[in-house]
């Protein structure tokens, strides 16, 4: 005789649907705090995405801690867990309290790229990038000093004009009327000689 097929049990269906539901809820409990695109609606601040990750000071002191230390906007959203590009700057606009904490860290960020000229020197000096590459760096590197931190970075170039022993300049009248050419000439080039920088663009042509 055929031996007989002993059929599998299988727990009911009420039972199932109850594992089912408890897990599910543990799942929901261990999930971090992110709304999905089904609960959007709900929280219609979100930006477009899979997930995002709601605003609390305590990731946004993590945000800004990672910027004083050097990192950019795209690599701190790259990080697991960390809000993205988008939510960053809906931050800024949303929460002053973030956002004044965020450009205090800026501003140290400026202070980190500064240290970090000394390893592109010490880089080149142990022949691990070229001379070229290094300017590159460097030249890079204080300008987003001088963006960041532009009161300590920053060159700023300032011209005055005086006149004679520092003083105003004087402004004449001149009846050029009355002048012949040769006499206009000479007050032209003496002038010129008194103030070189007002003649500068007169020497070298008009713009086009």
């Amino acid at each position: 005789m055929a031996p007989r097929k002993t059929a599998s049990k299988k727990a009911p269906a009420a039972k199932r649907g109850k594992a089912t539901k408890a897990t599910s809820k543990k799942a929901a409990k261990d999930a971090p705090a992110t709304t999905t695109r089904a609960s959007r609606k709900s929280t219609p601040d979100a930006p477009a995405g899979d997930s995002y990750v709601m605003y609390s000071p305590e990731i946004g002191a993590a945000v800004c801690a990672l910027i004083s230390e050097g990192a950019s906007v795209r690599a701190i959203a790259a990080q697991t867990g960390m809000p993205s590009k988008a939510a960053i700057f809906q931050w800024l606009a949303k929460h002053e309290d973030f956002r004044v904490a965020y450009m205090a860290a800026t501003h140290e960020r400026a202070h980190a790229r500064y240290e970090s000229m000394d390893e592109v020197i010490y880089d080149l000096r142990h022949g691990r990038i070229d001379a070229r590459s290094a300017r590159v760096m460097v030249d890079t590197l204080k300008w987003q000093c001088a963006i960041e931190s532009p009161e300590r970075y920053g060159q700023v170039s300032r011209h005055e004009l005086t006149g004679k022993n520092g003083g105003p300049i004087k402004s004449q009248q001149l009846p050029a009327a009355d002048m012949t050419p040769e006499e206009r000439q000479a007050e032209i080039r003496n002038l010129a000689a008194q103030h070189p920088e007002l003649f500068a663009t007169v020497a070298s042509g008009p713009a086009h």
